[in-house]
């Protein structure tokens, strides 16, 4: 599940919004989680505790901080929200370069433009993202949204910061799908873990955002999750 916010003082528009994207996620059979806020404000204020794929965001808004120093904030905290900026006008646009947008929408909303600037970010986002099945659907999940990957007879459980999906497979087929990306070690038989949530320490995989117990590091698995750790903290900080 895509989980999308929708910021804009205009409660109206907020509703056009909403109701476009309940439609298209109808047609295309994807599962948006949808959220709206009135301010820039309330928007950062949620960000602690909810992480969003796609930020729908006003340009101008009756309050103290408009929609680009909040898209300057959010930045600015290393999220990779993807950004499509919303306006009835088009002389912002200069001072949108450089904060990594996806696209900018023109108000009044045209569905073709909404279409285009949807499927743009929905392009991206499944570049980069680990396919599973459901129930005859298939979803995609952006990798950096998985904190890890657990075993649990014959299912995987993935563990994200939203949510917690579970569907059947084994945790080896799951392997061969993620080992592509340097951020997954598998440090033993029963978890595959995203190594932009957790450390090594003691032996021991740690996640960093749940207070979960650390896992071992097994003797058969030690040698490849130490090459894989230290190949991705090269290229993470060099």
């Amino acid at each position: 599940m895509l989980t999308i916010s929708v910021c804009d003082d205009m409660a109206q528009e907020r509703i056009k919004l909403k109701e476009f994207l309940i439609k298209f996620q109808i047609q295309q059979n994807i599962e948006f989680e949808i959220y709206e806020f009135s301010s820039g404000e309330e928007l950062l204020n949620s960000l602690p505790n909810r992480k969003y794929h796609i930020i729908f965001l006003d340009i101008v808004m009756k309050h103290e901080m408009d929609g680009i120093d909040t898209a300057q904030i959010i930045r600015s905290s290393s999220s990779d929200s993807l950004i499509i900026f919303i306006s009835s006008y088009d002389r912002f646009m200069k001072k949108l370069f450089g904060i990594n947008t996806i696209a900018f929408v023109q108000k009044p909303f045209n569905r073709v433009e909404l279409i285009q600037a949807l499927q743009e970010a929905l392009l991206h986002i499944n570049k980069i993202s680990f396919p599973y099945h459901q129930q005859n659907n298939i979803y995609y999940l952006p990798i950096n949204d998985i904190i890890y990957f657990e075993s649990n007879k014959n299912k995987v459980i993935i563990k994200t910061y939203n949510d917690t999906i579970e569907y059947r497979t084994t945790l080896k087929k799951v392997w061969d799908q993620v080992k592509i990306y340097n951020q997954f070690i598998r440090p033993n038989q029963s978890y595959i873990f995203n190594l932009r949530y957790s450390v090594i320490s003691s032996n021991c995989i740690v996640p960093k955002l749940l207070e979960e117990a650390p896992q071992p590091i097994s003797r058969l698995y030690k040698a490849d999750t130490i090459e894989r750790y230290q190949k991705y903290i090269e290229e993470r900080f060099n």
